[in-house]
């Protein structure tokens, strides 16, 4: 056994030896100059602890570097997620001042690159603005919540003052003992957008299956008139001849059951008309055809309709026109159907039939032109809508299905036509047909 003093000298010298070693992270090698069993034993222990360290520093080493991997996989998925989210994202701290955004909320708020160091409070509209921080700071205070956990729609002001709806959601993270608030910020504009179009669509439904069954009511009322009618002054000349009467005596009663017939029959065509023409079962029959001679062929047929109310009907005709290409049946049920109505809504005044031909834009243009009634903003805008009258004092006034103007619409768009309507209340009417020459080839 080696004296006490030299084994001391040998353990510091063993000790120098491992501080370099551990330092170094080599083989413990002892280099000493005392040869006893106790320090080989201590020599060992030492190499061995040496070992087991650095296996547990290789361990640790490697399960860092596979969380580095993990940390930075999962900050490069964030950062995706961050910059390809739709919604915008708003980062703020416990004063309102802007931290961090994405660029769908620099896009949505217009202000790209120029939010972070910004308050909220700035891209809010008034009143909002006053109250934000005041709202942030009660809350803070009491916990008391208004959006932070719960959402709601709001509006939100974009740096060029614009104001749009948005969805907003808020959660709330602390992080090393300071709050943070994150707001979540979706552009609810096309939303609200297709909720409008479903209700005014939800409402023109609702109204036409109104204006639908004020239709059916009218009709029974219509159909009824003519054949009640026809059955009556049947019945009458049915009575005369069992009691002996001549049937010229009988010419009277004959031309009211004709004219009631007639009447019937155009209630009912009106209606067949459009049932096939938006059943998509109207052809067109394309001809060629001189206007002046169809207009003045129109002029002469409808002057009985025109003048029984004591109108004057007037015809103004170009020096020159042209032939031109298309359905003379239809354009001619278009033009007695304007005529027809000015006739219906005038007394005592002027229907005129005017035709005019733009060489320029190779277009012929027809006009009603009235001074009846006239109509107001209102009803111009429900005109040309199936089974419908301006309004519901005219229908009882003026009688009428109110499938004139539509199916004249419906046949000049066959036509490759533009139907146009002028109107003052207590002045009159203008209806414009404007018609090309030559017919589109979509008909």
């Amino acid at each position: 056994m080696a004296d006490e003093s030299v084994l001391r000298d040998a353990i510091r010298e063993i000790a120098d030896q491992l501080c370099l070693a551990v330092d170094g992270r080599v083989d413990f090698v002892v280099r000493s100059r005392v040869a006893d069993i106790e320090v080989q034993k201590l020599v060992v222990l030492i190499n061995f602890l040496l070992d087991s360290a650095n296996r547990l520093l290789e361990a640790q080493e490697a399960q860092s570097r596979s969380l580095d991997a993990l940390v930075m996989e999962r900050s490069a998925l964030l950062k995706a997620t961050w910059d390809t989210l739709l919604d915008g994202l708003v980062v703020i701290d416990a004063e309102g001042k802007i931290l961090a955004t994405n660029p769908a909320a620099e896009k949505l708020l217009k202000a790209p690159q120029t939010m972070v160091g910004h308050n909220i409070r700035e891209f809010m509209p008034d009143p909002q603005r006053s109250e934000h921080d005041g709202y942030l700071h009660r809350y803070q205070q009491t916990g008391e919540r208004r959006i932070i956990g719960i959402g709601r729609e709001v509006e939100a002001q974009c740096l060029d003052g614009e104001r749009i709806p948005v969805r907003l959601a808020v959660s709330e993270i602390v992080i090393d003992g300071q709050r943070r608030y994150v707001g979540l910020l979706r552009d609810i504009r096309e939303e609200r957008a297709q909720l409008e179009r479903v209700q005014r669509e939800r409402a023109r439904a609702q109204e036409a299956s109104l204006a639908k069954s004020r239709f059916l009511a009218a009709m029974s009322h219509e159909l009824r008139t003519p054949l009640n009618a026809v059955i009556g002054y049947s019945e009458l000349i049915l009575e005369e001849l069992s009691d002996g009467f001549s049937v010229q005596n009988s010419r009277k009663d004959l031309e009211a059951i004709r004219d009631a017939g007639r009447h019937l029959l155009s209630l009912i065509n009106d209606v067949l008309d459009l049932s096939r023409i938006e059943a998509g079962h109207v052809e067109l029959r394309v001809d060629a055809f001189d206007p002046v001679a169809l207009t003045r062929s129109i002029h002469s047929t409808l002057r009985p309709l025109v003048e029984k109310k004591g109108n004057r009907f007037l015809l103004e005709l170009p020096e020159t026109a042209v032939q031109i290409q298309s359905d003379a049946g239809k354009l001619r049920q278009c033009l007695i159907n304007l005529l027809g109505n000015a006739a219906k809504f005038t007394e005592a005044g002027v229907v005129t039939l005017r035709l005019g031909w733009d060489a320029a834009e190779s277009l012929l243009t027809w006009e009603v032109v009235d001074t009846g009634i006239g109509m107001t903003e209102a009803q111009l805008g429900r005109i040309f809508e199936a089974f419908t009258q301006a309004d519901d004092s005219i229908e009882r006034r003026y009688g009428g299905t109110g499938l004139g103007l539509t199916l004249t619409l419906q046949l000049a768009q066959m036509l490759g036509a533009r139907l146009e309507v002028e109107s003052q209340p207590g002045q009159g009417s203008c209806f414009r047909l404007l018609l090309p020459i030559a017919l589109p080839t979509e008909a």
